[in-house]
Formats: C-alpha cells, sequence, structure tokens
C-alpha cells in the first residue's frame, strides 16, 4: 500500500457525472484533503488497495449491478467509511425496487439528493435517518449554473450540418426496452422488473412514436427535427426508420452530452425520459407525447410535471406557441415542478457540491487538515491539467486498457468529442471559472461556518447565511 488518499470516487457514467465529482475532488484538495476518482471499470479493488482511502464513495450499492460484491470486499479489507451517492434517485413504479436498492451493513452513509428519495430508503427499511445526508444534486446544480457547455448552436450546427437560423425541435428517446430480447429480459427479473411487460408497453409505443415524429416532420419542415437515441437504443433501428420516413429535416444524432443538444434546441420532446427535468432546470419548453396508456408501474412522481400534448394535434398547437413566442408554463405544472424539484433535488439551490464537500471534511475531521485555502493557480498549463483531469483521469484507462469491452466501449465512444483541443480550451475555461467562485464558501467550510441538523428524513447541511448571500451575490444563476 504505498501511495493514500482520503476519499476515493468511483465513478461509472463517465460524462453523466465526472465533471461534478472532478470539481468536488479540486475542492477537497485546496482545504488538504486528498481525493482521487477511479472508474468501476477497471479493477475497483485494486485501485482501493493500492490507495487505501479512508472514505469510498461508490455510485450505487444494487444487487444485479455486479460490483456490489467488490464494494462488499473493499469495505471488509480496509474498513473505510462507505458512502453510497445512488447516482440515479429519479424512478417509475416499475424500477423502484432497483433504484432503492436493498439494506446492506457494508454502507456507513447515503447521499440523497432530497427528503423525497430519503424517506423512501427509511421507510423501506434500508437506513435509517442518522446515516443519510441530504446533498441536492451537483449535475443538476452545474446544469443551472450554466457551466460546462462544450457545444454551442453555432459549433453544433458545423459538426452536423443543421442549419443554425432554423429552430431546433429535439426529442430525447428512451425506447431502448423495445429492443431488448430474452437474454436482458431475464436480467430485468434479477432486478425484479417485469421484463415482457415492459416490453411490451415500449414496442407500442415506439410503433405511435413513428406517426407522431412522421406528421411532425411533415407540419413544420422549416424546422430541424433532432432525434437523439437512447445510449442503449438499437442504431439500425434508426437506420431504418430515416429511410422509411424520407424527410429531410429529420436528423438522428447520437454524438456528444444529452444537456448540449438540449441548451441548443427551441423545444425538447420526450415520451417518458427522465432527462425531461433537466430539460425543466435548464427553462426550456417541454412537452411529453402520450402514446400510449401507462400501467400504473410506468408512472413516476415527475409524470405529475408533464405538460402533455394527449393528441399530435394538441402537441403541435404547443409547438406552434412557442415557435411564435407566445408559449408561457402553465401555472399550475409550474407550482408542482418547483414542489418536485424542492422534495427531490432540494430545490436545486446550486449548494450540492459545498454540502458533499463539507460533509467529507466533518467525516474526516480528525485527519490532517491545516485549515488553509490553497491558492488557485491560474496558469495557463495548471487550466489544460484541470480540463484533462476530467477527461483523461477515467477515459485513457477506459481506451487503453478496455477497448474491446462492449459496455466501457460505448462509454468511451460518448464522451469522445470533449478530446478535441476546442473542446479542452472550452473545459479548462469552466473548471477555473467555477472553481475562482468558490473562495467564500470553502473559507466558510475552512472556518468550520456550517452545522449538521438532524431530521426525520436524515441530516442537513445549514452554512453561515450571511456567507450564502454573499456567494449568491457574486454568482448569479
Amino acid at each position: 500500500m504505498s501511495n493514500h488518499i482520503d476519499v476515493l470516487f468511483f465513478i461509472e457514467h463517465v460524462v453523466r457525472e465526472l465533471f461534478a465529482d472532478v470539481l468536488i475532488a479540486e475542492l477537497l484538495n485546496r482545504i488538504s484533503i486528498n481525493a482521487s476518482l477511479r472508474t468501476t471499470k477497471y479493477r475497483p479493488f485494486l485501485s482501493a488497495i493500492k490507495n487505501n482511502p479512508k472514505i469510498v464513495i461508490v455510485p450505487w450499492y444494487t444487487s444485479g449491478k455486479g460490483s456490489e460484491r467488490v464494494f462488499r470486499e473493499i469495505k471488509h479489507t480496509l474498513n473505510p467509511i462507505l458512502i453510497n451517492s445512488h447516482e440515479e434517485q429519479i424512478s417509475i413504479g416499475l424500477t423502484e425496487n432497483f433504484i432503492y436498492g436493498e439494506s446492506n451493513s457494508a454502507i456507513d452513509y447515503h447521499f440523497c439528493w432530497g427528503k423525497k428519495y430519503a424517506l423512501e430508503l427509511i421507510q423501506r427499511g434500508i437506513c435509517d435517518s442518522t446515516q443519510i445526508f441530504i446533498t441536492g444534486s451537483p449535475r443538476i446544480d452545474l446544469l443551472k449554473l450554466k457551466y460546462f457547455k462544450v457545444s454551442s448552436k453555432s459549433l453544433l450546427s458545423k459538426k452536423f450540418s443543421l442549419n443554425e437560423e432554423k429552430p431546433w425541435i429535439l426529442f430525447c428517446s428512451n425506447f431502448s426496452p423495445a429492443n431488448f430480447g430474452y437474454s436482458e429480459i431475464l436480467d430485468l427479473k434479477k432486478k425484479k422488473i417485469n421484463g415482457e411487460s415492459l416490453v411490451n408497453i415500449f414496442k407500442k409505443a415506439r410503433l405511435e412514436w413513428e406517426k407522431w415524429i412522421s406528421n411532425l416532420a411533415v407540419a413544420f419542415p422549416e424546422v430541424e427535427l433532432i432525434i437523439r437515441p437512447h445510449p442503449g437504443e438499437n442504431q439500425m433501428y434508426y437506420d431504418i426508420l430515416c429511410n422509411k420516413l424520407n424527410c429531410n429535416n429529420i436528423k438522428i444524432i447520437r454524438q456528444g452530452p444529452i444537456h448540449e443538444w438540449m441548451d441548443a434546441s427551441d423545444v425538447i420532446l420526450t415520451w417518458t425520459s427522465t432527462s425531461m427535468i433537466e430539460s425543466w432546470v435548464m427553462g426550456k419548453p417541454t412537452f411529453s407525447m402520450n402514446l400510449c396508456e401507462l400501467p400504473t408501474e410506468f408512472k413516476g412522481e415527475y409524470f405529475k410535471g408533464i405538460h402533455w400534448g394527449h393528441s399530435i394535434n394538441e402537441l403541435l398547437e404547443l409547438i406552434e406557441l412557442v415557435l411564435e413566442g407566445k408559449y408561457k408554463v402553465p401555472n399550475k405544472i409550474q407550482i408542482v415542478r418547483k414542489k418536485f424539484l424542492n422534495e427531490y433535488y432540494h430545490n436545486a439551490d446550486v449548494l450540492s457540491i459545498f454540502r458533499i464537500v463539507a460533509i467529507l471534511n466533518h467525516l474526516l475531521k480528525n485527519k490532517k487538515n491545516d485549515k488553509v485555502l490553497k491558492p488557485l493557480i491560474l496558469s495557463t498549463e495548471y487550466q489544460k491539467e484541470l480540463a484533462r483531469s476530467i477527461l483523461l483521469r477515467l477515459n485513457k484507462i477506459l481506451k487503453v486498457n478496455l477497448k474491446n469491452q462492449s459496455k466501457v466501449k460505448q462509454l468511451w465512444e460518448q464522451s469522445e468529442d470533449y478530446f478535441d483541443d476546442t473542446s479542452i480550451d472550452i473545459i479548462s475555461n469552466e473548471m477555473v471559472r467555477y472553481l475562482t467562485s468558490t473562495s467564500t464558501m470553502i473559507e466558510c467550510i475552512i472556518n468550520g461556518e456550517y452545522k449538521f441538523e438532524q431530521r426525520d428524513y436524515g441530516i442537513e447541511v445549514e452554512f453561515n447565511k450571511d456567507l450564502i448571500n454573499k456567494y449568491f451575490a457574486n454568482n448569479t444563476i
């Protein structure tokens, strides 16, 4: 055990989680807490043994995912504080058992974005309130703060031969189960999900969707209609679909993270994808297609905030209002969405990264911490290093060592767009922009100007309100 770090993060989704976790690691390092990131895809047990961390943060701990055995062995061998960060906390009835997981003595603490998820963990007997920290969602907060937009509408239009002057309508697809076969259905059963029912509903919805998207393309020939397949969907299906529809304004584009396409688009369409929640936070006009009647187990709490297009004609009318600049989210829907974000995302108040840093600082309070804020070096080389730390800490491992394994190859391909020089320049500037804005809150943590309040749903982090106001005065949302 030649190395030693205080906090070891394990990450599964390269693009989706990596930005926030690298920022957390950088902020920890600035207060003399050694933090490092590793991927779940490459020898996680050996990574832990080599680094001998005091705290290990895992993206999930759920039967059926596979690596829970490795995390258990890490706990047994090194006995670190083991924290489940629950990388996905929004579910429908059918996936609840998998999303919430099961009780396990290996886990010491849980990070919950909001009190609703926390209360469900408690009610299911997975843990008690003293093991839960309410953090908010770092990913949602960074979207709200508009950080890490690697591509603009102009760059995307040039790269994918789109017309920048036209309105863009983005459909965020999530029809992956429509192509599931026997092995996938069997895997779902292991996760306590009714695979047959899932596949049948998704096939029915996708067939109806083809009619809607065709009508949409014909009704709005002046728009760019961009279909963004889910990473798990079958590319061959979309190749066949394009030939069948024969509409010049339909583009199937897989590349790039979904939030960048949302940011560049004028209208966001979904069926049941949770991407709509990110779209709400970004303030985009967002509508869902009512493609078929859904059983109760296919619905989630976030459905209450959906603005449905109950028919193709109703959807066309809603889009027309947006394009004419006349659309406004109905007040009733605004209220429901605000309530949902409050209960599931701690109101998306953009303080989640600081909460996590404060929590980890607290858990390591008996460890070495010189209580001095290390200066942020703003040299060009440092900026480049920060940018490459996002891109290469995990991806270099994925590309070199695991390029032939399909799941890892897919993750690599999803993040490949970030490796050109333009992207690295943008990311480096964005990282420094974020880190230079954090001194007020980091000094708040160093000086211990925060406290923990035990609630019936978990532990809340309460910062000095004057310092929070000072932070927001310099960082408008």
